[in-house]
Order: structure tokens, then sequence, then C-alpha cells
């Protein structure tokens, strides 16, 4: 079995579906232009993100392409510990950054309360979502 990379089985699939490898040393994009093909957001920048933010920059399909935190502070230590997001749009509202970037898929490392939110907003924007436990607080979410 090959050693796979820290990456969600949801972006694995999608990144075979556009025709990257995921695995092995012969791994690269052989689409057009851009040579990174998987988009990835985050909504939440502290606590564990910054983990998952190193493990996504170790994958050379994917791309932080937007961020999203209520604190200045966590978004600064995020981009710290992962560091190269120098050009990467920061957002406050997770909403805007799903209209805005349209990522392919969302890291999403908030408050348990907000997850049912967070992740009913990036799937209906069509986005693959990585998300800690839990999923939802309360049987009506």
């Amino acid at each position: 079995m090959p050693n796979f990379p820290p990456i969600s089985v949801a972006l694995r699939l999608h990144a075979r579906r556009r025709g990257v490898r995921t695995y092995g040393p012969e791994c690269h994009y052989n689409g057009p232009m851009d040579p990174y093909n998987i988009r990835v957001a985050f909504i939440g920048c502290g606590g564990f993100a910054g983990r998952h933010g190193r493990h996504m920059s170790e994958i050379s399909e994917v791309r932080v392409v937007g961020l999203c935190d209520v604190s200045e502070v966590s978004l600064a230590s995020f981009c710290d510990r992962v560091g190269g997001l120098d050009d990467v749009p920061r957002y406050d509202d997770h909403q805007k950054l799903l209209d805005q970037v349209r990522p392919d898929a969302v890291v999403i490392c908030t408050p348990h309360t907000l997850h049912c939110q967070h992740i009913v907003s990036s799937l209906e924007a069509g986005a693959h979502v990585l998300c800690q436990k839990p999923m939802v607080c309360t049987r009506a979410d």
C-alpha cells in the first residue's frame, strides 16, 4: 500500500478526478498552467489549524487560497506557523470567503458550536469539508 500524504480521502478523490496523482515519487499536476490543483481554504485559524496548515503546505497539489478567523491574532499566528501565506486573502466572515474565493475544499477548525453552520455553508458552496469532531452539538443540528 502506498504511503499517502496527510490529505483527506475526499481531497484525494477530488484530485484523482482532475488527473492528479496524490502519492508516489511521480506526484505531479498534469493539467493546464496552474501547477496547483486543490484550492483549500481554512475557516478558523487557531489551535489545531496550524497542524492542518503545515500538512497541507507539504502537499504539492494543494494551495491555500483563503483564511477566515474573527481574530487577527489567530490569523497572524497561523501564517507564522505555516509560512508562505503572505498573499493569501484573509476574511472575518466565512460566507464572504466561500463566495469570493470559491475553494475546492475547506478545513474547519472553529469552536464546536459553529461546526454545523460552517459545514453546511461550505457544502452548499460546493466545497469538500474536513472538520474535526464533533460535526454537530445538538440533535436539532
